[in-house]
């Protein structure tokens, strides 16, 4: 009777901090695609952003051992336009696609190691890079954003659950030229922003708290027909388990 009480208590403190059944962590430097960790899509598929799906045009999306990432990965879109679901997206009006992991983490440690969006012409308007922890069933999400709509030496942060909460970041650096780490430490109480080991933006308030995945996306819109190619070039992505 003791071994069976110590064991439900055991498995319910498991259960209340999160770290049942958690995933196991990895690290990934995109040497070749790893087909356990990810999923390449094709388009944005989620209702909670977008009310149709938007297809990419051919070539691949993703590109692997790119010189530009240093042996990792490159999300690229094509300059041609993009193809699309049914109505009501009449006409088409964005380019995107992403490398979405195939488990869903509750809480943990994410980190990605990249770069912002960028081409020949580093003015083109509308291109966004994602590096998301988001839910495809709701809208909650916990994201770091770059868009060439932005100063260039700012990041935006996101996060929603019950309401939306968000911070530009100013940085020292050019985040669509230089390499730098990313990383959101997601835990029951508390959520932390943390740019190259240094925290940006910690908050204990609405915290997410239902299982979510990875994204790491790029997006093109397309105002008035005009369509540029774009790419976003990642060294590394991490995950460690919450431990309470």
């Amino acid at each position: 009777m003791v071994k069976l009480s110590f064991a439900f208590w055991a498995l319910s403190l498991n259960l209340i901090s999160g770290t049942f059944g958690s995933p196991p962590p990895f690290v990934d430097n995109f040497r070749v695609f790893n087909s356990s960790l990810w999923i390449e899509k094709k388009g944005i598929d989620s209702p909670q952003m977008h009310p149709c799906t938007m297809f990419l045009p051919d070539p691949e999306l993703l590109v692997f051992s790119s010189p530009a990432a240093n042996d990792g990965l490159t999300l690229f879109l094509a300059d041609a336009p993009c193809r699309q679901s049914p109505d009501p997206c009449t006409p088409c009006t964005a380019s995107a696609g992403s490398l979405r992991s195939a488990t869903e983490y509750l809480y943990g440690t994410f980190s990605v190691t990249m770069r912002g969006p960028h081409d020949a012409d580093l003015h083109i308007p509308y291109v966004y890079a994602f590096f998301n922890v988001y839910s495809d069933t709701s809208p909650t999400t916990i994201n770091f954003q770059f868009s060439t709509n932005d100063p260039i030496r700012q990041v935006h942060l996101t996060y929603v659950k019950d309401s939306t909460h968000d911070l530009d970041v100013p940085v020292a650096f050019d985040p669509y030229m230089s390499f730098n780490t990313y990383t959101i430490v997601w835990t029951p109480d508390q959520l932390a922003f943390v740019i190259n080991g240094h925290d940006v933006w910690v908050v204990t308030d609405d915290i997410p708290a239902i299982p979510m995945k990875i994204d790491l996306l790029i997006r093109v819109s397309t105002p008035n027909g005009v369509y540029h190619s774009a790419q976003t070039d990642i060294q590394s992505a991490s995950y460690s388990p919450y431990s309470s």
